[in-house]
C-alpha cells in the first residue's frame, strides 16, 4: 500500500479525540483490557495498514506477569519512548494529524509515567528513569532520519508495536502483579493504552475489524 494513501489512517480529529483521556485514568469497572467505547467514522482507513506489514510482540507477552521491579522498569521505558518518538512527531509530522496524535502521546505518557513512578514510591520501589532499550533507542534513530511521507508511515509502524508491548505490559501486571499500588494503576492505564492501539489500527477506537 502506498504510503500516502495509508498514512490517511492518522485522521484522529473529532470522535477519537473526545475519548478518555490518560488524565481521566481510574481502575476500570471491567475487566482490564476493556476498550472505551467511541465512534469515528467507518470510511478511515486503519493507521496500523500504514507499514503492510506484522511487527513482532513486545517484551513483555500476554500472560507473563514481570516483577513489580520489572514492570516499573518497563513502563518507565515504554513512556519514554512514546514521548520522545511523540515530541519527533509533533515536530517532524507531515500531516497535521500526525502531529497532533504526537502531541497526545507525549502528554498522556508523561501522565502515566507520574502515576506508576507514584504507586512505586508508595510501595518503596526505585524511581530513578530507565534507559531506552536498545532496540527503542535504534527506532528513535530512524525516525530522526526520516522525513514527509516515510517519516508518518514510520511512525505509525513504530507505534502500533509499541502499544502492542505497553498494552500486554499493564494488563499483565493488572491481572497479576503482586504489588498493589502498582495493580492499581496498571488497571486504570490498560484502557487508555487499548484507546491509543485502537486509534492505530481503526482509525478510531469502537471499529473492530473482523
Amino acid at each position: 500500500m502506498r504510503p500516502f494513501i495509508v498514512v490517511a489512517a492518522l485522521t484522529f480529529a473529532g470522535a477519537a479525540y473526545a475519548q478518555p483521556t490518560v488524565d481521566q485514568m481510574s481502575p476500570p469497572s471491567g475487566p482490564p483490557g476493556q476498550r472505551p467505547a467511541a465512534s469515528m467514522p467507518a470510511a478511515q482507513a486503519p493507521i496500523g495498514q500504514m507499514s503492510g506489514t506484522e511487527m513482532p510482540g513486545g517484551q513483555t507477552s500476554a500472560g507473563q506477569t514481570p516483577s513489580a521491579a520489572d514492570y516499573v522498569m518497563q513502563a518507565g521505558q515504554s513512556d519514554a519512548f512514546e514521548v520522545q518518538s511523540g515530541q519527533l512527531a509533533s515536530a517532524k509530522g507531515k500531516r497535521a494529524d500526525v502531529r497532533a496524535f504526537g502531541a497526545k502521546m507525549v502528554k498522556d505518557h508523561t501522565k502515566s509515567t507520574q502515576l506508576v513512578m507514584a504507586a512505586a514510591t508508595k510501595s518503596g520501589l526505585s524511581t530513578a528513569s530507565p534507559p531506552l532499550r536498545s532496540d527503542q533507542q535504534d527506532k528513535l534513530t530512524q525516525l530522526q532520519g526520516a522525513s514527509g511521507e516515510a517519516f508518518d508511515s514510520l511512525y505509525a509502524t513504530q507505534q502500533l508495536q509499541a502499544h502492542e508491548e505497553a498494552l500486554a505490559l499493564h494488563t499483565a501486571y493488572a491481572q497479576g502483579g503482586d504489588d498493589a499500588n502498582l495493580k492499581k494503576t496498571a488497571a486504570g492505564v490498560v484502557p487508555v493504552v487499548s484507546m491509543h492501539l485502537d486509534m492505530l489500527r481503526k482509525g478510531g477506537a469502537g471499529h473492530m475489524s473482523h
